[in-house]
Order: structure tokens, then sequence, then C-alpha cells
């Protein structure tokens, strides 16, 4: 049930009263006018800036400012002072530490230099914060009676603003005041000591000390329409019914990019403060992408589509008046020391820009983000809204053109071209990996009416000759743009360079092009099965498996706000489930995910489990991963399951694991279906689940082969090679004859193996193959996969085969896991071979 947040005006009204009187005997503020009175560039801005980019809408660019780095590092103070033009001090106005030792002392020096600092540069200030329940004084506690929290709060209020006036121009005046679960105002000394009322006394108070600054709520959770914001929103309508002095609200948007909003869900949420007469903020925006899928360069792809998203949402609604981060480099975030690792802000450690840096300038000149399920863009710098950063040529002149644009205001231009084949370069080599990606560029000319153009690829494999790769062609025109449209596949391999290029028309005609995009292709993998993925207000769709007991819970969140936490566990079964009945298809294989987070012991295992009915016929059991959790830091447990390929009755999704008596938090699970260009597994017994001890149709190479129980990467066995008395001993399997259909000459197969040892704690083990043809040759042994295995746990080896051709009459093909020194026990589990179609 929800708290009652409504204030008593009564209580407020001999406030308001006096802010009325001291009102009209203010002086206006000259030195820094208020946020919000940007006026819209009506030119395209001469810099590429984010503070030039957000004049242009008509918004603000901003950061938080930590005094240290600004006071001894000249890179941060210039690049603050370059980019931004407003700035809030991160730590230094803090209650905490101004007054950290007695009610007397103060210690304004950090929050002056910030100050100092940006009035220097022309930027606008806004304080951060009057009232907040955290880095509160260590002398403000519980012992405090009403009164003197009253007295110190305000004095604290009285000191901030009475000092700053005329040079701060906006206020959050109390910050993250209610709960995060929605229920109400947030439990904290404030409300227990002094009530509801306090929020409405803080702004009366901030409004009597300076008439002129902009008085702001602020918090975080609350940048769409939820539980959360819905309070903030019913506590702001009854503050302007009380006739409370607040001018705006902060949405902080510390978000995480794996759930992240759309535009839509944004600006609607955005709308509705503003209808009510308020400004809205984006004050203090990061985004995570620590636990997105891919490589540093998907995640930092994937975090530029949140950026351009948000940024977007804020420039497409009046009364939105900028967007500021909180930091502007990673190397300072303080995401790092409360979530992990991570790297959520525009600048990378070295300030160098990252694209979520052309992401905010994009969205604020009109450049449209993308939607919320498509593919992420490689291309950092992909509309030249910044300039050519990132990009090069081969000849001729290379400028951002205003006077074209196919989106936003600016596109490249080549110009003095002096053979058909220049155009605007970039080298993706370190931005993407081998696999498919889909390309495409608009072109257009100037100094001729038509001519043909392309997108070319040059792929150069170390110490291979240059290949070059037409991705898309046709007619450009001068009167405008071109789509042009194709794919590429990146070869696996040591590469030079792989430089993509717009080229085609003739020498001295001048091409412009815009929005590159090389957006990788499908990953393989089917919509979401699972409801509710986040917890984050109930545990709708989820249920406790076995004895325990399960809650949501905001105490611990891998992204969010909040997670599902399971107690009273009496088994290591217990754990907490989802029913995927009608959902999944037999014969269908899977992959599944979640997040775990340990309570009440250091370290333990985490399991994810599907339990299956075939026809009635009882429950069976498949562990799909596990892996080894901690109370200190989230773990990522996954693996895949295929489907039985029977009339399923029933089929549970849980984690488990743990041993009785340790809860834990769950959070962000994924099951979705592989869907690839991949046929059907054409070994047989590949789990060693079956009958024959668990290794029908496999063999020793060498050493003895049997199933055992004790050890299964999935199910309940997995196969071991036992007295190895080489390295290339080890575990076989005959694919010339044995395998579920003919192996297709010249055909690509696709290996994914799970492999550990015992007997040493590391050692390599490989899959190879051997052949032999009729026409002569010899045996001939191939190496398709590899890896460091350990005797704690499983490690995966990827690879792939080609058949050799149909003019190779074949005698023998074998495929084998080797590699461990004499006398170590290879095992393996869960091995797949699979056409690529």
């Amino acid at each position: 049930m929800k708290q009652p947040i409504k204030m008593h005006s009564s209580a407020l009204a001999l406030g308001l009263a006096a802010v009325a009187l001291g009102a009209c005997t203010s002086e206006p503020i000259s030195e820094s006018p208020e946020i919000g009175s940007v006026d819209r560039a009506v030119e395209v801005p001469t810099t590429a800036t984010l503070a030039a980019a957000a004049k242009y809408a008509g918004r603000h660019a901003g950061s938080a400012v930590q005094e240290n780095p600004l006071q001894n590092e000249a890179v941060y103070a210039s690049t603050l002072a370059a980019q931004f033009d407003v700035v809030t001090p991160e730590n230094a106005m803090k209650w905490g530490v101004l007054q950290p030792n007695d009610k007397s002392t103060w210690n304004f020096a950090a929050a002056d230099a910030i100050v100092n600092a940006a009035r220097a540069n022309g930027q606008k200030i806004k304080g951060h914060t009057l009232v907040w329940h955290q880095q509160l004084p260590p002398w403000v506690t519980e012992s405090m009676t009403a009164k003197e929290l009253r007295k110190t709060a305000a004095g604290n209020i009285k000191a901030l603003v009475k000092r700053y006036k005329k040079k701060v121009a906006a206020w959050d005046v109390v910050n993250e005041a209610v709960a995060d679960d929605g229920s109400g105002l947030r439990d904290t000394i404030f409300l227990r000591k002094l009530g509801p009322d306090y929020i409405g006394e803080a702004f009366v108070s901030a409004r009597e000390f300076d008439a002129n600054a902009k008085l702001y709520y602020n918090d975080y959770g609350i940048e769409t329409i939820n539980p959360k914001s819905d309070v903030v929103y019913e506590l702001v309508q009854e503050l302007l019914a009380d006739q409370v002095p607040i001018d705006g609200v902060g949405m902080q948007a510390h978000i995480s990019a794996q759930s992240a909003p759309s535009v839509e869900a944004l600006k609607a949420n955005f709308q509705r403060f503003v209808d009510l007469g308020l400004t809205v903020h984006l004050s203090e925006l990061d985004v995570r992408v620590s636990d997105v899928p891919g490589d540093r360069n998907r995640r930092l792809a994937v975090q530029k589509q949140v950026y351009h998203r948000v940024v977007s949402a804020c420039a497409q609604v009046e009364g939105c008046i900028g967007v500021q981060t909180w930091g502007f480099t990673d190397k300072y975030s303080w995401i790092d020391s409360f979530y992990g690792p991570d790297d959520p802000l525009q600048f990378d450690e070295s300030y160098q820009k990252k694209p979520a840096f052309y992401a905010i300038i994009d969205g604020f000149v009109g450049v449209l983000a993308d939607a919320i399920e498509a593919a992420p863009n490689y291309i950092p710098n992909s509309s030249f809204e910044s300039g050519t950063d990132g990009w090069t040529s081969w000849g001729g002149s290379l400028t951002a053109s205003a006077a074209e644009a196919h989106s936003g205001l600016r596109s490249v231009r080549l110009s003095d071209r002096t053979g058909n084949y220049l155009g605007p370069v970039i080298d993706l080599k370190n931005l993407v990996r081998p696999g498919g990606f889909d390309v495409s560029a608009y072109a257009r000319v100037s100094g001729s009416a038509s001519e043909p153009a392309k997108i070319t690829a040059q792929v150069i494999c170390s110490g291979e000759d240059p290949a070059y790769e037409t991705v898309a062609e046709g007619t450009a025109t001068d009167s405008g743009w071109l789509n042009l449209a194709g794919e590429i596949e990146v070869p696996d391999c040591a590469l030079d360079a792989l430089n993509l290029y717009v080229e085609g028309p003739a020498a001295g005609v001048d091409l412009y092009v815009d929005d590159v995009a090389v957006r990788e292709q499908d990953s393989g993998l089917g919509p979401e099965l699972l409801q509710n993925t986040g917890f984050e207000n109930n545990l709708d769709w989820w249920f406790p498996w076995g004895a325990a007991t399960v809650a949501q819970s905001t105490d611990a969140a891998h992204s969010g706000l909040g997670s599902g936490y399971v107690t009273a566990r009496a088994n290591n079964f217990d754990g907490l489930a989802t029913n995927l009945q009608g959902s999944v298809e037999p014969g269908v294989t899977y992959q599944a995910s979640g997040w775990v987070l340990l309570d009440g012991a250091e370290t333990a295992e985490a399991v994810l489990t599907a339990a299956y009915e075939c026809n009635g016929e009882g429950l069976q059991f498949a562990r799909i991963g596990q892996a080894a959790a901690s109370d200190s830091a989230w773990t990522l447990v996954k693996g895949s399951i295929e489907v039985p390929d029977c009339p399923l009755t029933a089929f549970f999704f849980y984690a488990e694991g743990p041993a009785p008596g340790i809860s834990f938090y769950f959070d962000d699970p994924s099951f979705r279906a592989t869907i690839s260009n991949e046929g059907p597994n054409v070994l047989r017994n590949s789990s060693f689940d079956s009958a024959a001890g668990g290794t029908a149709w496999w063999f020793g190479w060498g050493p003895t082969v049997v199933g055992v129980s004790t050890e299964a990467h999935s199910g309940d066995q997995s196969a071991i090679g036992t007295g190895r008395t080489d390295s290339w001993n080890g575990i076989a399997y005959d694919i010339m004859n044995n395998t579920s259909e003919p192996l297709v000459p010249g055909g690509s197969y696709a290996l994914d193996a799970w492999v550990r040892i015992n007997g040493a704690a590391t050692g390599n083990v490989n899959f190879t193959t051997q052949h032999a043809c009729a026409e002569g040759g010899g045996d001939q042994y191939t190496g398709i996969g590899a890896t460091a295995a350990t005797d704690t746990g499983w490690a995966q080896i990827t690879g792939g085969l080609t058949v050799p051709p149909a003019t190779c009459t074949l005698t023998k093909y074998f495929l084998y896991a080797e590699g461990a020194a004499a006398g170590v026990d290879i095992l393996i589990d869960d091995v797949t071979l699979t056409q690529q179609l």
C-alpha cells in the first residue's frame, strides 16, 4: 500500500508568504542567466562540440564535475570548458562534504573552485543538492530532535543558496525522496523526523534565499512511466497545488543499456511533467554496458544507440531543457565503484571521444535515432555532424559540409577528386569481428547530373594481396540522395586492413556521403521467451521451486532497480522458476542465461536447470549451465539445452545450486531459441547420456573411453578418456561412416564442444581430424579448434572444418579430442558438428 505523500498546505503558508515578500525586493540576476534560457541557434554550429549542438536544439549540454581533476589535470579542465555549457559539482556541495566535522565549521573550498572555474568559462551552474538522505554529516543522527534537524537542514540550505546567489542558476533542492518500489516517500531521517512537509519546506527555504534560481526535484529511475515516476508525478502535482515554488524535475537517467527505454517511452513521460508547467532536465545521464553481450566494440555501439535515443527524446519535447551526464570521462565515473568496472560515459579514460559522444550530437541536431530493435551501428562517427573523425581519403580534399545533408546538418564531402576510386574511407579492422554485417550509406554528387557510385570493401589479410569486393552500387545524382545497401562477410584472418569506402563518380565530380552504417547481422537468436526479466516491481510470472521463499528485492540489482530474491532454501534445488510450457518447441535448441549474486556465502555454485515432462511420464531434469558465484559481484550463468523431441506436458526453467541455507539474488534472465543458418548436429550421442555406458558411437584414440556421471557439462554424463600414454591420445568419432546424415563434399561444418581435464591443473585440449583419400596423398591431419582446459570447470572449444571436395574419395575421416600431456584424462561433453548452410 502506498504511503501518503500529501503535504499540509497550511504548514507551508507562512513560508510562502515570506518568499512572496522577499521576491519583491530581490535584485535581478545578471551574472548567471537561468538554466533553460538558451536561444536556439539559427545557423549550423561552426564548432562540433556538445554545447554547440545542444544550443542548436535550444538545449543545454552539461556535466558533473569533480574538483580534484579539475584542479590537477589540464586535459580534464580543457575538455570540460570546451564541451559543456552547464556544470554541476558532483560531490562538493553535498552537506556531508561541506560540514564533515561539526555544525559550526564549513568547507566551501572545493565548491568555490568549481563555481569559479565555471564562471571563468562562461558556464552556467546547477547546484547539487540541498536535501538528501545520503552523504550527510556524521553528526546528523537519529538522536536529533525534529526541531534540531529542521534547524540544521535549513541552515545548510541558507548557507549554500545565499553564498552562491547570482552564481548558481538552479538547484537540485530535494534528491531521491521517493521509494524505489513506488510505494510512496522513501523512509529517510527527514521523513521520520519531519514528516512529508520537509520537501515543500526545503523548496520554500531555497526560494527565500534566491528568488531567481530554478528549483528542481531530482531522482533516478523515473525516466519512463512506471510506479516510481507515478509517485513523483503525484508529488510535484501536490507541490504545485500548494503553491510550492518548484520549477522542474531532474530525471537522473542512470541507465543500463540492456534494459534501455525507447524514444517514445521517454517522450511520453517527459511530456506529462512538462504539461504541468514544469521543465525536465536529464540530470545525471550515464549508460552502463558491462552486461551487454559481445566484445567492447559491440558494447560501445549499443551504448551509442542508448545515448542517441535519450538525447533525441529530450530534443523532441519542448520543456526538456537539456542533458547532463554524471561526469564525462570513464576515468572518474562513480559507476566503477558502485556497480563494478564499466565504460558509462562519452569520453574514455584517455579523454578520447567514444561513439556515445557522436550520438549526443546526433540527437541534438535531429539525426533519427535507431528503433529499439535495431542492430547497433559499429561506425562511431556515422553522420559527420562532428566532422570527419575516423575517416580518411586516398586523395582529394575531405571535409564535413553543411551544404548537403541526408539527415541532421552535415555530410562528408570529397572534392578535388582525381580518380573515380577516390572517396571517404574508414578502416573497420579494429571495429568489427569475423562474420556477416549489413552495410549502407547515402550518396549524391555535385558537378554532374548523375554518376555511378558504389560501396567497396578492401580486405587485406596479413601476408596476402588486397582483395576488393563491391558491396553495393547504383547511380548517384545531384538532385537527391542514393541509398546504397549491401552486406560484407568479414574474414576470420589476421587483418592488416579492412577499408570500407564510397567511390565511383568520374574525376572532378564532388562526392557527398552521409549516414553510413555497418550493422551486425542477426544474432541467430529468436525472441525473448521470458516475462518480467528485470523484476523491477514484482515477481509476476515467477514462483518458488522447492521449499524456497521468493520475493522481489530492491536491495541488489544487476540492472535496473530490482531482482528476484531466493531465501529459506532447504535443498540445493530450491530456487526461482518460471513455466515455459507452451512457449518452447520440441527439438529446438535454446540459449539460456541469468545473473546471480549470493547472500550468505562468499562462493557457491549457481545452476540453471530445466525440468520437463514427456507425455505425462514424470519430470526429467537437465542442467543447462553452471558457474561459481560470489557475494561480491554478479556472476553470469549461461548454457544451452535442446528441448526433447517428445510430446511435452511440462517445461520449467529455474535457477538453483547453492547449498541449503544460502540465499541468492537472480536478475536479467534470458531464454531464446537458436535460429541460425546451420543444419542439424550430425554427431550421434553428442551429450553421452544414452545407452551403452554413454559412449555409443565414440571410441578411444589410444586410451580407454567410458561415460562418467560425476562430471557433466549438461545432462547426466560426459565422456572421459583415461590411460593416455601420449598427447595425441584422445576420444574419437568416425565421421565418414557414423554421422546422422552424410557429410557434404566441400561443405563447411561448425564444431562446438565443452572440455575439461583431470590429473593436471591446466592443459591444452585440441580437436583434430584425420582423413585420407583413395587418390593418394597419405593421412592428412587438421586442427579445427583448441582451448586451455582446467580441472576446475568446463571450457568451450569452437572451430570449423571443410569436408574434402568430391575429387577426394574418402577412405577414412575421424574427429578426435587430444592435446593434453600423457597421463592427463580428457573429458568432453555436448559436442556438435553442424553444417553451415
